[in-house]
Order: C-alpha cells, then structure tokens, then sequence
C-alpha cells in the first residue's frame, strides 16, 4: 500500500516550492502530517530569508553606486573622526582614500574667515542642523573651495553621526564676484520670495509686518512692532531666538534661523525667519529686511523620517539633486523621495512614471532630449557625462510658474547596479533669477529703465560699424535738459528723479524700436539713428523738442522744461563712436548758448571747445603761478555804531591777456570743478591778513564748497589755526547754494556759526523758494540784490523793498544793500532803517590799503559821521 502527502511551502505570500511524501506499506499518521508542515515552514523562512537578502544586496549596490558616483560632496563623521566620504569629497578635499582622509582633522581643511567652524560642525551631533549655508575650506592642494553645506544628524546602528553634503560653488561665486566688482552702481537688493514680509530699524524693533502674520498668531499689530513678537515664540526657543538675532544686530551678518511661534488656534508652528540689512553710501545699517516662512510641514516631514535604510540611502535622502534613473528606452525607472526640491509631489510620480523633461517648455525640449539621446545612444563610455545645461520646468502643481533647474546626464549603461542613465537635477530658479537681475542692472539705467552708458557704447559701436560697412547713413542725436539743475536745486532730487523718468517715457514714444536710447549720466541722454541723414536727424530732434514742451506735473506743480540737442552724422563727421560723441557734444554747448535748440555739427565747434579747456588749464596754472589776486570793496554803516565791511573779491590777471573778468573765470571754475579750490585760495589770503580793524570782510562761498564735508573740515582747521577774531569774518552763500541741499547746507553752516563766523544771504529775492525756508536758515546777514535797489523811485519798487527789509528785521537779521549807485538811493535807504550799503557810490573795489581812504570819502560824501 502506497500513500503520498503534498505540503506547499510559503515564502513572501507566494507558494515557492511543494513537499512532497510517500509512504510504503502503511498510511501517514496525523502527527506524521505535523511533522512535515512544521518541515515546510523552517524550508520557506530560509526561503523568504534567501530572496530579502538578495533583494537588499541589489538595493544596496544601486544605492552605493549612486552615491559613490554623484557630484554632491558627502561626508559622514563622529566628532572629528571621518566614517565615511565619497569619491567626490575626497577629490574635493585633494586626498585619494577614506583612510588618508581618517588621519587628518577639521583643523587642516579650516580656511580663516570662514563661516563655519569645527565647533559648529560639532553642534550638528548635537541636533544642530546646517541647512545650505556657504562655507569655504582650503584642500590639500591649497585650492579653496566654494561650497553650499547642508549637515545633519542621523543615526545609525544606535549611533549619532553627522551627514554633510558640500555643493561646489566656487566658479559661481567667482562669477558672481567678478560681476558685482565690475558694477559698482548696482544696488543691495533682497531676493526673497516671503510669505510673511518684515522690516526693523537698525536696533532690531520690528516697525512694519504683514497682516498674515495677524491671521497666523492673532496678534494685532500693536501687539506685534517693537519687541512684542517674541511674545508668540515658544518658551523653549525664545532665548535661543532672542541671542541670535542679537548676534546679527551687532556683528550685521545677515538673520537666518528655525523657530516656533503660537498660533492663533493656541497651537504651535515652525517657521523660518531670514532676514537681510540694507546699508547706507557710508555702510550704517538702515533698516533690516526679513520673511518668515512656514515650514512646520516639512519640518514635520522631517521628524517622522524613518532612517531604516543603509547609509548609501541615508545619504541619498539628504542630498540637495534629485536623482532619475531612465532605462535604454529613456523611460523613467527610479525617481528619489526629495524630488519635492523641484516642486513635485513625489506621489504624484507613481501614477505619471515619465521622465523630467516631459514637463520643459517646448521651445527647449528638443535640446533637451538631443543630449538624453547622446547618452542613449552609448557612444558615450562609462562614466562619461552631458552637461550640465540650465532648463525651465513647468510643474504640475502650479503650471503658469517656471522653475529653472540645473541638469547633468551620466551614462552607467553597462553599470549592471544602474543599467540606465542616471539623470541629477538641482533647482537654480534663485540663482537664475539673481543673475539675469544683474545682467538687467548692468545694461540698464535704474532710474528710467533705458539702456546705460556702457550698453549704449556696446550697441552703438557695432550700429555704426555696420552702417559704415553697408555704406548707410547715420545719425547721434545727444541731448541734456535746460532747466534741470534749477528743478533739482528748489523742488529737490526726488522731484529731479521723477522729471528725468517722465521725460524718458517721451523720448520713447519719439524713436523707432530700431533706434537706440540711452540715458548716458544725470540729464544726459543720447539717440542713435541708424540709416538716418540730416534731414531725419532734424525731424527726431524737432520731435523731441515738441514732445519737451509740454508741462511736466511735479510735485503739485506744472512745470516747464526745454532741452538742447546737438546733432553728428556719420561718415561727414566721424566713422566712430567716439568721434560722432565728441562732435554730437560740441553741437550740444552751441545749441545750449540759446537753450531749447538743436545744433548740428559743424567745424570751428571743436575749436571753441578747445578754447574753453585751454582757459580752464590757464586758470589752473594762474593758481599754481599767484596770478590771482583781490581787491576789496567797501561796505558802509549806515547806522550809529556799526563796524564797517568790505567785500574780498577775486580777480585774475592774465600774463598774455590781461584782466580776465570774474564773469568769464568764475562760471569756468564752476563747471569743471575748480570753485573749491578758489574759495580755498580765498579764505587763506583773508586769514592771513584780515583788513584793518574795525573792518569785517565778507569771502563768496561757492555751491560746491558749501556742499563739500572735506572743504567744510578745511575751513574749521583754518579758521581755528590762524587765531583770527572770527565774527570778524563773514561767509556769503547764494539761495541756490542752500536750496541745492538744504539740510546738508543748513549743517554745515551752523557748524560755522558754532565757530563764531558769520553767514551772509547774498542776491537775496532772486530765488522763487527762499521765503518759505527763509526762517529756517541759519543766515545772520541779508544782502538784498541790486534789483530791488534799482527800484526805489516807484512807488512799487520801494514798497517791495521796504517788506523785504522789515522781514529781515522781524528775523533779527542785519541788512545790505547790494548795488546802490546814487544818493537818492542811499538816502531812502537810511531812512528805511537798512543796516549797510554797497555799490559803486560808496565805494569801487580798491587795494587793501585803500579801504580806509574809501571809506572816509564815502562818509564825506553822504555825511555820514
């Protein structure tokens, strides 16, 4: 008798195998039955223990490659022992092996001055994360080393070890340093995109916050500014909190740091909080500029991470690219968990398994499958690489927005672990954004958005070269506003910057898109004509001057500005940009000796400009030869017990040409810069040797001067060292001096008065602004110009002069008057009460020594006592 028992054997739900037993002469037992199914579970545990084995010894073999082959930096270490670093880390550091890497320390990799230190590679055991700061190290090679660092701790096999990964950065921020050195007008600008903005005033007290940060934590906003924030911090990181941005306050390194705040549920949320200061021309912080972001989703994402995985998948977890493994095909095999960086929710790759570039814009998806193909098509050897290239991304989740990331392809079709090309992917959208703001900035003016100076000069040499070559015409039409300085100096330089952006919009609105506008500096701007003749040079120009003419709406005002333009054509006047900017400047100056007309190159222009720089140099030379000299002209008391004056005043004798007037010198000593240095001239003359007492003697103080620190510190030395009685000396400064920069003047001149000199108003009344500011002024002397002088003898004429000398009295000023020239005049002058007169009836400019002489006969003649 024969009888068989058949017994399946399990294995990871499956039936693997069957256990099969026959029996001769007598029938199997119930215990025999036990028996064997007992048999058949041991056999399918070794089974299934057999097929998880091989399982994970494939997962770690692709893990490992992967790892071992990224470009990201990895390093796992305990305290300062190294365990692990992969082959990209080690060539970074400049070593060939993990046990070279073992004999060395922190300490021989530190670069000084960097930001991160051993210590704070310590913290990170601690449970101190590093999330992407920049940091510097110096190889064995003695290279250093940009990197983007991201460390964090993670435990494995019971044990705390700390995980970093470096980003090689360095020839991205030698770009970006090489750029930022090469403009030095770009201004600091925050590149955030926050969900909840703030800014804080250089002490650190908040003084403006979003109204999201009211619908999270329910604080009011009065409850919020100042210090009141750190109320809704948790208890446990309110001093951690408190200390670091203390430490930024003091140290100005920018804010970044993970904290939590209570909602207005009562519950608790992490946020990241950055922030950024702005600094001033002189490099004083001026306001700080932060975001708090919330992240207590990815911060929770974290927490519930589960390190179950070997350390090559620990290490993959953490890296900042996302990795795509694609099969021969190009199908997408493998996608790793952090592809959330480039805005995908990894789910949503298990029901669409197509690869990356699916989701590039069309325009760039040929491009970007031409290099997967390259790879594909294994005429690359093992190992090699494609890339990396800057792509757009649409995502599913938001399709309207762009991501940018960065990719690189390696062929590991022959790897047996990968048998794909492994596709890396790091988001670059910030650094993407940054540097096309900067090439933005670096060709554009900031104010007006029109091309620059440096963009205009690229642009227009190759425009005019290749109208030279196709033997076309051109024109420069070059261009600066009449009226502007007198808008800067009484409504101010923001109303300045508002006119200058209006009348850019006009001068677009007359040119071709073919034509090229810039604005070169200040009120200068140029047009550039390509395939233009005279005659359409002429049309633009007069286009433009009727475009001018309308009224600008400034400041509550209308307010009219006209320009002057000249005009160079190419080849008549130049085959080059530089000679059609010369001869397009020089049409300009002979435009502007009428205002609000446009002039076209023509010769003898070249020649008067030559003139006006050869008198700018013989005046430079008059200075360094003591051609200069002064005269003094008296002024006269006309009230019992007044000390006299005179006026210094500067006078030039040319070697060749003679007496050169003031009104020739002094405008060129403005333009080109030159006044300082006469005033300074000057004053050391009247320092050294001051007119006999009782004299005071007034010195002219030019707008540049006033507005000058450095001039201003000089005087303080020279005044202080010579030991002069100072209330003896009187400074007289123009209302456009002051209005140019009133606060700035009005410093400056208290700082004077501080010292005991005296501020005269010179040419007062003929400004239109200097009533409303005129009792904000600290101005001791009023010199009323000779216009109002010459009006005595109308009944309006005196009237007019009459309140402008009781406003001064009511100010507790002293006052002049300029320009007297008869003794009608002088007489209604003392009869008005007027304090001083000046004008060629008291008295002409004479030699020092006159002064005395003329100030007799002027008493004799007016018998005055």
């Amino acid at each position: 008798m024969t009888s068989m028992v058949a017994v399946p054997i399990h294995a990871r739900n499956q039936i693997r195998a069957v256990l099969c037993v026959e029996a001769q002469g007598e029938a199997l037992s119930e215990g025999d039955a036990r028996l064997l199914e007992a048999v058949a579970l041991q056999v399918g545990g070794a089974v299934e223990r057999g097929l998880l084995a091989a399982s994970l010894l494939e997962g770690e073999r692709l893990y490992r490659t992967l790892v071992e082959t990224m470009p990201a930096a990895l390093i796992l270490y305990d305290g300062e022992k190294y365990v692990y670093a992969n082959p990209r880390a080690l060539q970074t550091l400049g070593l060939h092996s993990l046990e070279e890497l073992q004999r060395r320390s922190f300490r021989d990799f530190s670069q000084s001055g960097a930001p991160l230190d051993a210590g704070r590679y310590r913290r990170v055991l601690q449970g101190e994360p590093i999330e992407r700061v920049e940091d510097q190290l110096k190889n064995l090679r003695g290279e250093v080393v940009d990197l983007e660092v991201s460390a964090h701790p993670v435990e494995l096999d019971g044990q705390v070890l700390g995980l970093v990964t470096w980003q090689d950065i360095t020839q991205r921020k030698r770009a970006e340093r090489a750029l930022l050195e090469s403009e030095a007008h770009y201004r600091y600008r925050v590149e955030l995109s926050p969900q909840i903005p703030w800014t804080a005033d250089p002490t650190g007290n908040i003084t403006d916050l979003s109204q999201r940060w009211t619908q999270l934590t329910g604080m009011s906003p009065a409850e919020t500014l100042g210090q009141g924030w750190a109320a809704a911090l948790h208890p446990d990181d309110r001093a951690r909190v408190l200390a670091a941005w203390a430490q930024s306050l003091h140290s100005g390194e920018p804010f970044c740091l993970e904290m939590r705040f209570r909602t207005a549920a009562g519950d608790y949320r992490w946020m990241l909080s950055r922030a950024y200061p702005r600094r001033d021309d002189s490099g004083q912080i001026v306001r700080w500029y932060g975001t708090t972001e919330d992240i207590h989703d990815r911060k929770e994402a974290e927490a519930a991470l589960q390190r179950s995985e070997s350390l090559h998948r620990t290490l993959m977890r953490y890296s900042r690219e996302v990795v795509e493994i694609l099969d021969p095909q190009g199908n997408l095999r493998y996608v790793s968990p952090n592809v959330a960086l480039l805005g995908f929710d990894p789910e949503y790759w298990k029901t669409h398994p197509v690869n990356i570039f699916s989701y590039v814009p069309l325009e760039y998806r040929t491009g970007a499958e031409r290099l997967l193909n390259e790879v594909l098509s294994a005429s690359q050897p093992l190992g090699a690489t494609v890339g990396p290239v800057v792509l757009p991304l649409h995502t599913p989740n938001v399709p309207a927005e762009w991501m940018w990331f960065e990719v690189l392809l390696e062929n590991r079709l022959a790897d047996p672990d990968i048998a794909g090309v492994v596709l890396r992917a790091r988001d670059v959208t910030e650094q993407h954004h940054y540097q096309a703001t900067i090439q933005h900035l670096a060709y554009h003016d900031e104010l007006t958005g029109l091309s620059n100076r440096r963009r205009f000069n690229e642009q227009a040499e190759a425009m005019i070269h290749r109208a030279a070559q196709e033997g076309q015409p051109c024109a420069l039409v070059y261009l600066d506003l009449d009226q502007f300085k007198e808008v800067n100096d009484s409504l101010g330089h923001p109303v300045g910057d508002e006119l200058l952006v209006q009348v850019a919009q006009r001068l677009r609105d007359c040119v071709r898109a073919s034509d090229l506008l810039a604005r070169l500096g200040g009120d200068e701007m140029a047009i550039l004509l390509p395939g233009a003749d005279e005659r359409r040079a002429k049309t633009v120009a007069a286009r433009v001057q009727a475009a001018l003419s309308e009224p600008f709406h400034l400041a509550g005002l209308q307010v009219v500005v006209t320009a002057s333009l000249g005009i160079a054509l190419a080849p008549q006047h130049g085959n080059t940009l530089e000679a059609l900017l010369r001869a397009a400047d020089q049409a300009l100056y002979a435009a502007k000796e009428g205002r609000n007309r446009w002039s076209v190159y023509r010769s003898g222009l070249e020649q008067a400009s030559r003139s006006r720089l050869e008198r700018v140099q013989d005046l430079r030379q008059a200075l360094r030869e003591n051609q200069l000299s002064l005269v003094y002209q008296p002024i006269l008391p006309l009230r019992p017990g007044f000390p006299p004056k005179a006026e210094a005043l500067l006078r030039w004798t040319h070697p060749t040409r003679g007496p050169i007037p003031p009104s020739e010198f002094i405008p060129l000593a403005e333009a080109y810069g030159l006044a300082p240095t006469l005033d300074t001239w000057v004053l050391k003359q009247v320092l050294r040797k001051m007119p006999p007492e009782p004299f005071e003697v007034c010195v002219n103080l030019s707008t540049l001067s006033l507005q000058d620190a450095h001039f201003m510190k000089w005087l303080t030395r020279a005044v202080q060292g010579e030991r002069r009685d100072p209330t003896r000396l009187h400074l007289e400064v123009t209302e456009t001096a002051l209005l140019r920069d009133l606060e700035t003047a009005r410093r400056h001149l208290e700082a004077v008065q501080r010292l005991g000199v005296r501020v005269a108003l010179d040419d007062f009344g003929v400004g239109q602004t200097t009533l409303a500011y005129l009792n904000r002024l600290p101005v001791d002397l009023l010199k009323v110009d000779r216009s109002f002088v010459g009006g005595i003898g109308s009944a309006a004429g005196e009237a007019l002069l009459a309140g402008i000398l009781s406003l001064a009295k009511g100010l507790g000023m002293i006052t002049v008057a300029e320009g007297v020239e008869t003794a009608e005049q002088l007489a209604w002058l003392r009869r008005s009460s007027c304090d001083y007169a000046q004008g060629y009836f008291v008295g002409k400019p004479g030699e020092l020594g006159q002064l005395q002489a003329s100030l007799a006969k002027a008493r004799l003649t007016t018998h005055l006592p």
